[in-house]
């Protein structure tokens, strides 16, 4: 999965690999993890974020009871935190989201494998929690990371969509040159597709 896209089925395309390079995972776990991902997709697609995160939590048990590596633990911990942050429990997917990176670390090291994600997802939190400041340091955390991956080109509508949310971030703390600035370079990016790639806002603390 390319480090900055944030579709679910980015979220777990690069599991299989795993199950087929680890011989001491559980076969049957691999099908637990699969069937609750995918209900857990289906629900959050009927906007059903409660019964989503219980099937992600199930994929988590699946996952860390079937031994399988902590890529994918970390994705369903990725999942779970985000539909805690559309329920509106903040501190909880602030923690897990968190934790997924550190999950990732285990594979990828710091930084690693799919952390721009994570990092722009705590930053769309902490600004629907309020956090202003905290939001942009996770924009200022993740963008470098994507630019790494060259998002920009892979991906240019969603890294623009990105820009305009962290020029919001900056309104916010009153750096208004800045804000104007990432408005500007958002304006800059032109790609081939209309819509950015699905990106999750949590439910807003003070709407």
């Amino acid at each position: 999965m390319p480090q900055f896209r944030f579709t679910i089925l980015s979220i777990v395309s690069f599991v299989g690999l795993f199950f087929t390079l680890t011989g001491c995972v559980s076969p049957l776990n691999v099908g637990e993890y699969e069937r609750y991902t995918d209900a857990g997709i289906r629900y959050e697609d009927q906007g059903d974020y409660l019964d989503a995160r219980r099937c992600y939590i199930r994929a988590r048990a699946a996952a860390a009871g079937g031994f399988m590596p902590a890529d994918a633990e970390s994705a369903a911990v990725y999942n779970i935190a985000r539909m805690n942050g559309m329920l509106g429990y903040y501190d909880v997917a602030e923690r897990q989201l968190k934790e997924s990176l550190k999950l990732e670390e285990k594979v990828y090291g710091v930084d690693g494998g799919h952390a721009s994600m994570r990092w722009f997802e705590l930053a769309r939190l902490y600004y629907a929690w309020g956090k202003y400041s905290e939001s942009v340091a996770a924009y200022e955390h993740a963008f470098p990371l994507a630019d790494e991956r060259d998002a920009r080109k892979t991906d240019p509508v969603t890294y623009a969509a990105c820009c305009r949310d962290f020029a919001d971030a900056l309104d916010k703390v009153g750096d208004t040159t800045r804000a104007q600035k990432e408005r500007e370079l958002a304006a800059s990016i032109h790609g081939e597709r209309p819509e950015p790639k699905i990106l999750y806002y949590p439910v807003k603390s003070n709407p």
